[in-house]
């Protein structure tokens, strides 16, 4: 009998139908992976398990038992913990204070309102962190814990609840690849005491490497469901956007000359770096989480102060007093965390899509709604944005389709230097590809292009060069067609 069953859930929208009969079955001890194209449901689908949305039809079942999940804590007393993209932590509370949130041991003393037990929570989250094998101090605040180690809380939360499910949304986006054999790691002990998990992951080789069983979800259906080992990267790509995908080629150099070169710059998370950005030209920097790599790229575009060293565009010395200087010399970011940075969510697609140049349709004062809804039209069609209507709500689209509203929103200006931060995070095979077509006609067209991104595979397809960061410093640098995956790995490691 299985753990977990969803049969035939529904789900609709005001205009779209999200689901259309989803079902999909989860062991005890296994690991299920749900993939599928931005849009297809899969984060609709957890949301209902989770019950942060209701579903409009089918059932959901565990050990064979029907059960309602009307609400977040009817998921939690169901015994279903999911592990958001997007932490669910209070950052001043401690570890052991995140762990037992909502189950604090009280004391009462004679007349007094209950008041916590700290000595009982400690000890009770330090046990249960023992018994997990997670080293964590149960003391230690949350916001200086690192990226996996916040994992660990959430999902020592979960199992703290005494979930027997567990849901894990992209768990890997913002690890290290250190942090994700970890992770991978602990899955594996997690199996080994009968918990069931879904896993929700655009990196295949991940997929490969943790599933038992395989389901694709496309348009709100199931396409197909696999066992490990019966169906290759190829099959599994094509079910997920419909269509067949072509491995990508490594662009070729059309390198010119330099347009912004940074002379031995040092700032907060990045020291001596001195690099150039050629016309017409991809540079790719990776290296691990916190390397430097993101704070460098603020800085070339003005948004964090360089304390020391200097920057020139096309020859040019120049010193950005506000992001406002960068962005009229030509300079212009796309930022990797979109949710904090890159989109309005209350706003609408069509001007999420349009706010940066709302001047061009507009005459002494008065906007041209008509206009600017012509453009926004246009703009959803050309970068494949999915939505109901440009007047759908930014923060109902899936994850993938805002990072398209965020790279077309900048690839639209007329920029000289554009500079990606990890422009493909969350999003999927066939979206992927789409935005590496868009950021190479950019240098296609003269312009100099920036790519930060952690995956050393999309570092090699993307740039016409390749830079690596470590602890803040450019270690490596080398053409596109002669470095090789090793030593870019070497290099990030410091080998």
């Amino acid at each position: 009998m299985a753990l977990l069953e969803l049969a035939g859930i529904q789900k609709s929208f005001p205009g779209a139908r999200v689901l259309s009969g989803v079902s999909l079955e989860l062991d005890a001890g296994k690991v299920h992976a749900l993939v599928g194209a931005n849009g297809a449901g899969k984060s609709t689908l957890i949301k209902i398990l989770a019950g942060a949305y209701s579903r409009d039809a089918g059932e959901i079942r565990i050990d064979g038992n029907p059960v309602r999940i009307r609400n977040p804590h009817e998921g939690l007393e169901a015994g279903i913990g999911v592990i958001y993209q997007e932490f669910n932590l209070v950052p001043d509370l401690s570890v052991a204070e995140n762990i037992l949130i909502g189950q604090e041991p009280a004391r009462r003393l004679a007349g007094l309102i209950p008041l916590m037990n700290r000595r009982e929570l400690f000890r009770a989250a330090a046990a249960h962190l023992e018994e997990l094998g997670f080293h964590l101090d149960p003391r230690l605040p949350v916001k200086e814990l690192g990226t996996g180690e916040k994992q660990l809380v959430e999902i020592a939360k979960a199992l703290y609840r005494r979930a027997r499910i567990l849901v894990l949304d992209e768990p890997t986006a913002a690890l290290s690849r250190r942090e994700t054999e970890r992770l991978f790691a602990i899955m594996r002990s997690l199996q080994e005491r009968g918990i069931g998990m879904i896993y929700i992951s655009h990196h295949l080789e991940e997929v490969f490497a943790v599933a038992d069983r395989i389901t694709v979800l496309r348009d709100g259906r199931n396409v197909a469901t696999w066992a490990r080992g019966a169906v290759t990267e190829a099959e599994l790509v094509e079910a997920m956007v419909g269509r067949a995908v072509a491995a990508g080629e490594r662009p070729e150099s059309r390198a010119g000359a330099p347009v912004l070169t940074a002379d031995a710059v040092s700032g907060r998370g990045f020291r001596e770096v001195s690099l150039e950005v050629r016309q017409g030209e991809i540079l790719a920097l990776t290296g691990a989480a916190g390397a430097g790599q993101t704070e460098l790229l603020w800085a070339l575009y003005g948004a964090v102060p360089i304390a020391s060293g200097g920057l020139r565009l096309r020859g040019q010395a120049v010193r950005w007093s506000s992001l406002r200087d960068a962005i009229r010399a030509g300079v212009l970011l796309s930022p990797g965390d979109r949710k904090a940075f890159g989109i309005v969510p209350t706003l609408d697609v069509k001007t999420n899509l349009t706010f940066a140049d709302l001047k061009h349709w507009t005459t002494a004062g008065l906007l041209n709604r008509r206009a600017q809804r012509e453009a926004a039209v246009a703009r959803i069609e050309k970068y494949g944005v999915r939505c109901s209507s440009p007047e759908q709500e930014m923060q109902t689209l899936s994850g993938g389709n805002q990072q398209k509203v965020v790279v077309g929103r900048v690839a639209e200006r007329n920029g000289v230097v554009y500079l990606f931060d990890e422009p493909s995070r969350g999003v999927d095979v066939g979206a992927r590809e789409e935005i590496y077509r868009l950021i190479r006609s950019l240098a296609e067209d003269g312009a100099g292009v920036v790519v930060a991104t952690p995956d050393i595979q999309e570092a090699l397809r993307l740039g016409n060069r390749v830079g690596v960061m470590r602890q803040g410093r450019l270690v490596l640098t080398e053409p596109a067609e002669t470095v090789t995956e090793h030593a870019v790995l070497a290099a990030i490691v410091g080998g």
